[in-house]
């Protein structure tokens, strides 16, 4: 009788649902992929990272809004990561060989556990 209800209850729910989505999705700003200045053959708009992305819809950038975000966003990467290889290479300073392959072998492990992410687990596309 509760599966009844329940597959009743969405049934019946769906169609309102498709409804807040379209009435939702049409009264949000569309907002323009930036676009990236012409070079040399490259037509490939840069791409936004997931953070950007979602601050884009969740708060209706602008493009000009869309493209300081993500420029802000990639600096971050790159320091982030400049940082992780500075680190690195203090480690291998201070470990042995053995201990830096046994540190590496548990960040592949944790890496192809999680999808992504360094040992710290910092992303690159943030």
């Amino acid at each position: 009788m509760k599966k009844l209800l329940i597959t009743l209850t969405l049934m019946l729910s769906a169609p309102f649902a498709a409804m807040a989505v379209e009435a939702t999705a049409a009264s949000a700003p569309v907002a323009a992929a930036p676009v990236a200045p012409a070079s040399a053959g490259a037509t490939a708009q840069p791409k936004m990272c997931k953070k950007a992305e979602r601050m884009t819809k969740e708060l209706g950038l602008n493009a000009e809004q869309q493209a300081k975000v993500n420029a802000i966003f990639e600096q971050q990467k790159e320091k982030r990561k400049a940082l992780r290889e500075e680190m690195h290479k203090q480690l291998e300073a201070v470990l042995t060989p053995e201990q830096m392959a046994k540190m590496q072998a548990k960040h592949d492990s944790k890496k192809g556990k999680h999808g992504k992410g360094d040992i710290h687990g910092a992303s690159d596309d943030e």
